[in-house]
């Protein structure tokens, strides 16, 4: 499966053990973020993670290529631990060789993975919270679903702002219109 734009951008898939594809909801951040400042992108599947950004890659005389991106890796960083790198990090990547800084990004997508799955069981938990007031809500009069998340609107102070509101209930934005 391909999808090309103007050349320069790739990324491969990562699979498991049973084939299953892992992480697309990162990768397809990376093609948004891709698409604003590459202009270009390119989707393959295969068996290993691999973000290219034109001017990015990275060949040594032996051709071995580096998937490390100079452009992206304060963005995967930030997805990987919520905060931009410091000083120290910067410091440290600018010394680094083309290895060392490929050990740097494999490491970071391996934690942003981590991240993802823990956000995962996260939002599962607290949708299970949210379902169970609503149902409660119910239960003590709201008339329907939509009744009793007014009442959660109101309880939050929120304004009628429902992403205000999911963000106070720790469910994934988009949940309480209907979106995910």
């Amino acid at each position: 499966m391909g999808l090309d734009g103007m050349g320069g951008f790739g990324i491969i898939g990562s699979n498991d053990s049973n084939g299953n594809t892992r992480g697309w909801t990162w990768r397809l951040h990376v093609i948004s973020m891709a698409i604003r400042s590459c202009q270009s992108i390119r989707i393959s599947n295969g068996d290993s993670l691999a973000i290219l950004c034109g001017s990015c890659i990275v060949q040594s005389m032996d051709t071995k290529q580096y998937t490390f991106c100079e452009d992206s890796i304060s963005d995967l960083f930030k997805d990987a631990y919520g905060s931009r790198p410091g000083q120290g990090f910067w410091d440290r990547w600018l010394e680094a060789s083309d290895e060392e800084k490929q050990a740097e990004w494999d490491w970071l997508c391996q934690v942003l993975e981590q991240e993802q799955a823990r956000q995962e069981i996260n939002y599962n938990s607290c949708i299970a919270r949210l379902e169970e007031r609503i149902t409660k809500l119910q239960e003590c009069g709201a008339k329907n679903r939509a009744m009793a998340i007014r009442w959660l609107d109101d309880a939050y102070d929120t304004g009628g702002d429902i992403s205000f509101l999911e963000w106070h209930l720790g469910v994934p934005y988009g949940y309480l219109k209907g979106y995910n």
